[in-house]
Order: structure tokens, then sequence, then C-alpha cells
């Protein structure tokens, strides 16, 4: 006897099982729970790459190419993306559902210290993070003055940050879009030649004497003191001598 048999038979049950099916899926449908921010761990891993002044050419033949044919030996690996910019570059591999990311992690870091012995020697150890949507910020609060950039700056990280930071809820605060203190050393070409020098001398130079290094300690019967050679340039004075 099959299902249209038994309706056909029993109209009172076949009623009675459509009246239980609607009030059952109303109450389930009424019982759903709804997450506004559901808690996804998608399987997708971040492998990024700085070389300071390497060019995009450069960084997409010398370091993506030789980490992405690393990478797509790995087991459970579904795409894998990339791009070479001035100086870096972003590699994103994303595995299959259900793979286990804590080993798929462990997995790209072997093969990027496999792939070490390839890559340029001026290369920083490349660096692999887990890539997942709900640490993206959730709230972006432009700032617009008319100040000079790198005072606006550091007026950002030492006033507003550490307020923003303290209120409830918040997990962190980042600054985009900043300029950084720096100072610039124009090198004299002909005065180098004559000294029989070049470029990577006076960085070497720089280097040496811009120094902070432990010097010790100085004990006595109730305290104990630490040490340190204060060698770092302080203005732009000491810079120039």
């Amino acid at each position: 006897m099959t299902l249209s048999d038994v309706s056909i038979d029993r109209p009172v049950l076949t009623w009675m099982m459509m009246l239980g099916l609607v009030v059952f899926g109303v109450l389930g449908y009424g019982r759903l729970g709804v997450d506004q921010y559901p808690d996804l761990e998608f399987p997708v891993l971040s492998v990024t790459a700085v070389m300071e002044g390497a060019t995009p050419e450069g960084m997409e033949e010398d370091v993506t190419d030789v980490l992405e044919e690393q990478f797509n030996s790995i087991a459970g690996v579904r795409t894998i993306t990339s791009t070479s910019f001035r100086g870096g570059s972003q590699i994103t591999v994303e595995f299959v559902l259900g793979t286990d990311l804590d080993l798929a992690a462990q997995e790209v870091r072997d093969k990027v210290a496999l792939a070490r012995y390839e890559l340029p020697k001026e290369l920083e150890p490349p660096m692999v993070s887990h890539h997942n949507p709900n640490d993206q910020p959730v709230l972006w609060i432009p700032l617009q003055t008319t100040e000079d950039a790198v005072g606006t700056l550091e007026a950002v990280k030492r006033q507003v940050m550490p307020k923003l930071e303290t209120i409830p809820g918040v997990s962190g605060v980042a600054v985009f879009g900043g300029l950084d203190r720096n100072i610039r050393i124009w090198v004299d070409g002909d005065a180098l030649r004559a000294r029989n020098l070049a470029a990577t001398d006076v960085y070497a130079a720089l280097s040496a004497q811009h120094l902070e290094l432990p010097a010790g300690t100085l004990e006595t019967d109730r305290m104990r003191y630490v040490v340190k050679t204060s060698a770092e340039f302080e203005t732009i004075a000491d810079l120039e001598r």
C-alpha cells in the first residue's frame, strides 16, 4: 500500500498529518534563532611578504611565484590568489570547508620555511595570519584638521587612541592614512667618489653610530642600576656631525 492509497482510504488521517506539519512548522519558525553577527570561521589564510624597495615585477617573480608553487602541493587547497605590489606581496590561500585551520596554518608555515632557501635574502620572514571577517573594523571615524599630517598623527596616537581604547566594548583601535616622522638624507656623490666611498658606506656608518646598547649593571648595598650607552641621535644637528 502506497502513501497515495492511505491518503485516499483515510482522509481524516491525511488532514491530521497535514495539520500537524503546519503546526510544528509554525512553532519551529517562531523559535528559530537569528544572530545578527554570526561567528563564522572561514578556512582562509593570508601570507604577507615584505622586501623593502622591490618592484612589483620582482616580487611576483622572486617571491610570489615561489610561494604559490609550494602552496599548490598542500592538500585541501581550494583557491590561491595573490597581489604583488612595490615592496611586498599578499597571498590568500582558501581551503575547503571543514578544514582544520590550525593544521592548515602549520602546513603553510612549513611550506614557507621550505621555500626560504629559494627566496631572496633581503626578504623579511613571511607572516602567516588567519583571515577572519569578524576581525574587520565595524566603525570608521574620519578626522580632518588644518594641522600638519605628522603632528596630527602623533596627537591621535597619544591623546585620541587611549581614550577610545578605554570605551567598554572596544577591542582595538587602528590608525590609517597618517604620516610618520622621518628624516631624509641627500648624499653628495662627488664627495663620496673623492673619498672612494659608496652610499652603502654612509648607511653602514649611520647604523653603527645610532645605537643604544646595554653596558652592564652597577650594584650597591641596596640598589642595582642598569647602565646603557645612549648613542642614538636625538637632534638633526647630531646626525649632521
